[in-house]
């Protein structure tokens, strides 16, 4: 097959036969014509494009922050594991070591613990979003947290002993942590305080900040995040959107 068979289109695309489509900045579409095998030069060339475009939102935040020395870029886009993820597919179990740091390219993630034996949310993580359990990560010891995906995802993920390799050969890197930890961290602190909250205060927070949420988790899940009971959320849901 011709190198010419690669097309870029621009905009909604008419029915093809035999193509494949990859989403490309959500404004563009590849598609690869025609029912002939690939030869192996142009497939290869094909899926070190396709995944460059794949990890384009995580490079784009990390540049946000100071551009990747080349040599760091290389080594993150051919070590990091692109990962599809089902929905209620298990990542990390209480008692196991999480060994990865992942970022979120689209989809939901919860992390639950079980304080006496009740299922308690700790947090959320969605698009842009990195996520791992932060004791059993940065220490290799056994989680105390359970993570789940609420949706179907895609997610990229890198190990322990990787990223501390990139820390050590480009020191540049430890400027991008400092800035993802900060952020985490502050958010940290402000989950911890919802369940400190009056009921009406924690759901207002809830719906400034986080409103995609009510769509998209189980009224439980939202419940035990903020630290109220079910029945106390469906007053405050009920409430909230009754008044707005």
């Amino acid at each position: 097959m011709p190198l010419s068979n690669l097309v870029l289109h621009a905009g909604r695309s008419p029915p093809l036969h035999g193509c494949i489509k990859v989403s490309l900045y959500n404004r563009y579409k590849i598609f690869l014509l025609g029912d002939l095998p690939l030869p192996p030069i142009y497939r290869s060339f094909i899926m070190a494009f396709i995944k460059t475009i794949q990890m384009e939102q995580l490079f784009q935040l990390f540049d946000s922050i100071e551009l990747l020395e080349p040599g760091l870029k290389d080594y993150l886009h051919t070590t990091l594991q692109r990962v599809e993820v089902n929905k209620r597919e298990i990542l990390l179990q209480e008692g196991k070591i999480d060994k990865y740091i992942n970022f979120i390219e689209s989809g939901l993630i919860r992390c639950y613990r079980y304080w006496n034996d009740k299922d308690t949310s700790q947090w959320f993580m969605k698009n842009n979003d990195f996520f791992l359990s932060v004791g059993s990560f940065f220490s290799q010891r056994p989680a105390f947290d359970n993570i789940e995906a609420l949706e179907k995802s895609i997610i990229h993920r890198i190990t322990f002993g990787q990223l501390q390799y990139a820390y050590k050969r480009w020191p540049q890197f430890n400027l991008h942590r400092a800035v993802i930890l900060e952020k985490y961290y502050a958010l940290a602190e402000v989950r911890g305080n919802l369940r400190y909250l009056p009921a009406h205060e924690a759901f207002a927070y809830l719906m400034e900040e986080q409103r995609d949420l009510l769509n998209r988790v189980p009224d439980k899940h939202l419940a035990s995040y903020l630290g109220i009971s079910l029945a106390t959320f469906s007053y405050e849901k009920n409430r909230y959107l009754r008044e707005k």
